[in-house]
C-alpha cells in the first residue's frame, strides 16, 4: 500500500515532533509488516515534523536515544505480551548490529519505564495485544500501559487483541488526520467510523481493538 500524497495538516503543539517507527527488519521475512511501513510513511505526508524510521532504522536504540524529545511516539511493529510476567513483554524492533539470522531488538516493558516521556503527549503502540497485561497485587496493572505512564506520558493508544496489518494502517491514518482538529478520543471515534463505512473493514475485529488510556484531552 503506497503512502498517500502530501497533505501537511496543521498539528497542535501537544502533538508536534512525531517519532514514528514501522516495519522493523527483524531478520525474518515472515514478520514483515508492509501495512505498518505505509502507516508511518503516511504520517510524514500528513505532518512535516514527523521523523520516520523503517526497516533497519526502526531500532530499539533509536527509541532509547530519541523518545525523550518526541511529542508523539508511534511504534508500528509486533508486540509480544507475557501475561504471566508482563515485565518480559516487548515490542520487536530492529537490531542493526545483530548477526544475520538473529532476532531484532526487544524493547521491553522495563525499557519503556526508563524512558523520560514528560514531553510526550501520546504513545501509540500500533501492534497486537499492546494493551494487554495483568492486574498485580493492589489492583496495579502491569504491562506496557503502566510502564509508559510511569515514564511520564499522559495517554496511550493500544490494542486489546491481534490486529490486521492493513486495517490498522487505515485506522491510524484516519486517526492522525482527525487529531489535528479533534481530541484524541474524538479522532479515534472518527477513525473507527471511517472503517465501519468500508465493507472490507466493517467487522469490529478490524476497527474496535484500539483504545485510548490515560488522561482525556
Amino acid at each position: 500500500m503506497a503512502a498517500q500524497s502530501g497533505i501537511n495538516l496543521p498539528i497542535p503543539p501537544s502533538l508536534s515532533n512525531i517519532l514514528a517507527l514501522g516495519n522493523p527488519d527483524v531478520n525474518d521475512s515472515k514478520l514483515d509488516l508492509p501495512g505498518s511501513q505505509a502507516e508511518v510513511e503516511n504520517l510524514k505526508t500528513l505532518y512535516n515534523s514527523t521523523q520516520v524510521h523503517i526497516r533497519k532504522e526502526a531500532s530499539r536504540q533509536r527509541v532509547l536515544e530519541q523518545a525523550s524529545s518526541a511529542g508523539v511516539l508511534h511504534l508500528a511493529a509486533h508486540a509480544f505480551v507475557d501475561e504471566l510476567d508482563p515485565k518480559h513483554s516487548y515490542v520487536l524492533l530492529a537490531n542493526p548490529t545483530a548477526n544475520s539470522g538473529r532476532a531484532g531488538g526487544q524493547l521491553e516493558v522495563g525499557d519503556f519505564r526508563s524512558l523520560r516521556l514528560s514531553k510526550t503527549s501520546l504513545v501509540a503502540l500500533s501492534a497486537c495485544n499492546s494493551g494487554i497485561g495483568r492486574v498485580a497485587r493492589g489492583d496495579e496493572f502491569a504491562g506496557f500501559k503502566s510502564a509508559v505512564m510511569m515514564a511520564g506520558a499522559p495517554r496511550m493508544l493500544v490494542s486489546l487483541w491481534p490486529v490486521n496489518d492493513e486495517a490498522t494502517a487505515q485506522l491510524m491514518n484516519e486517526f492522525y488526520k482527525s487529531v489535528a482538529k479533534d481530541t484524541s478520543s474524538q479522532a479515534l471515534r472518527e477513525a473507527q467510523l471511517s472503517l465501519i463505512r468500508r465493507p472490507e473493514f466493517s467487522s469490529p475485529f478490524m476497527w474496535a481493538a484500539f483504545v485510548l488510556v490515560g488522561q482525556p484531552n
